[in-house]
Parts: structure tokens; sequence; C-alpha cells
């Protein structure tokens, strides 16, 4: 009985084992330094188009990173909605809507004619 314990034991293990190896293969980078440093360049090279909220924010969301902290739903959504905002001051509003059809469109798998793609490239070009 003993014996059946300890292979029990053991079975568990691996099994708990193997399950976070994969779920660490498949969120690699959700709360992990290497976030935290794309984070870092994207305030350095946007460092005039954030306010001083939301660099304290993300700065914020940086120190958990780094800590190997799980970002929250609504962290996460506060990174993206700053990326959109930077998106808008670079573009201005009609142009930030056109690169905003355009993307969900390409993401949709729709049928993306070459002018549309021209016109993203433009957009994104922009952006760099």
């Amino acid at each position: 009985m003993e014996k059946y314990i300890k292979i029990l034991k053991l079975l568990i293990f691996t099994c708990t084992l193997f399950i976070g190896i994969n779920l660490c293969q498949l969120y690699p980078e959700a709360y992990s330094p290497e976030e935290g440093q794309k984070i870092e360049a994207f305030i350095d090279k946007n460092e005039d188009l954030l306010s001083s909220e939301e660099k304290d924010n993300l700065s914020e969301i940086i120190n958990k990173l780094n800590k190997y902290v799980v970002l929250s739903q609504e962290e996460r959504e506060y990174i993206r909605e700053c990326e959109l905002n930077v998106i808008r001051k670079k573009l201005g509003d009609a142009q930030f809507e056109e690169y905003k059809k355009l993307i969900e469109k390409r993401a949709s798998g729709s049928e993306f004619q070459q002018p549309e793609r021209f016109r993203l490239y433009e957009l994104e070009k922009m952006l760099r």
C-alpha cells in the first residue's frame, strides 16, 4: 500500500510539473521582466506623448513585472489603452479611425486589397 502511495505522489508531481512547464510555454512573457523592458522602451520612445500619470502607472506595472507578478486584466487593458492613445496622438483622430478599421479588416481575414495594404503601410510608417 505504501508503495502505491509513493507512486501516486510521484505521478501527481510529474503531472503538475508537466502542466506548469506547458503553461509557461504558452504564456512566457505574460509576467516577466522582458515584458517590462518592452514597456520601458515604449515609455522612452513616446515620452513626450505620455502624461506624467500614465508614466507613473506604467512604471508601477513595470515594477510588478520585474517581480514576476501576474498582471490583472485591468492592467493589461491600461497598457493597451496607453498604446492606443499614443497612436491617436501621432496620427490624429481621422487617420486613427482609418488605421483602426484597416487593422480590424486585416485581423478579420476578409479580403484585403492592395490599396488598403499600401495605406496601412503608410500609416504604420508614420507611427515609427
